[in-house]
C-alpha cells in the first residue's frame, strides 16, 4: 500500500482529518505519533520520510519570527528533507493564509477549515500518480 506521510504541528485535529480523507482514498496517511519505533522520534519521522511515497505538510501560523507567522520548525525540516530526496515529486504543501515559508516552494493555499478540500483535490492527484488510468471523484 502507498503512504502518504503527514507533516504537522502539535494540532493534532487537522492532521487526523487529513489522514483520516487519505485513508478513504485507499492510501495509508502516516502520522510520527501513531507509528511504533524505539528510535527518537526526530530519527522515526526521517524513517518514515524515507518509506512513504508522498508528503503532506500542513503550513499554520505557528511560529513569530521578526514579526512573521511560520510553521513549526519540524515541519520546514520534513519539508527540507522530502524535497532534498524527492525535489518537488508527491509532495502537498497546505499553506495557511498569512504562514511564511523560508523559499517558498509550490503550495496549496487554505483558509480556516477549508483545507480538506484541497487535501481531497491532492489525494486525487497522488491517486493519478499512482494509477494513471484510473481516476477518483
Amino acid at each position: 500500500m502507498n503512504k502518504i506521510f503527514i507533516s504537522h504541528n502539535q494540532d493534532f485535529l487537522p492532521a487526523i482529518a487529513v489522514k483520516r480523507l487519505i485513508n478513504m482514498f485507499g492510501v495509508q496517511g502516516i502520522l510520527v505519533e501513531d507509528e511504533p519505533g524505539t528510535e527518537s522520534p526526530a530519527n522515526r519521522s526521517l524513517r518514515l520520510l524515507r518509506e512513504s511515497q508522498g508528503f503532506v505538510a500542513i503550513c499554520t501560523k505557528d511560529v513569530i519570527d521578526g514579526g512573521k507567522f511560520g510553521p513549526k520548525h519540524n515541519v520546514v525540516l520534513e519539508i527540507q528533507e522530502w524535497q532534498k530526496k524527492n525535489k518537488d515529486k508527491h509532495i502537498v504543501i497546505l499553506k495557511e493564509e498569512g504562514c511564511e515559508l523560508p523559499n517558498d516552494p509550490i503550495y496549496k493555499p487554505f483558509k480556516g477549515l477549508d483545507f480538506l478540500s484541497v487535501v481531497a483535490q491532492a489525494i486525487q492527484e497522488f491517486q493519478e500518480w499512482y494509477h494513471p488510468k484510473m481516476r477518483y471523484r
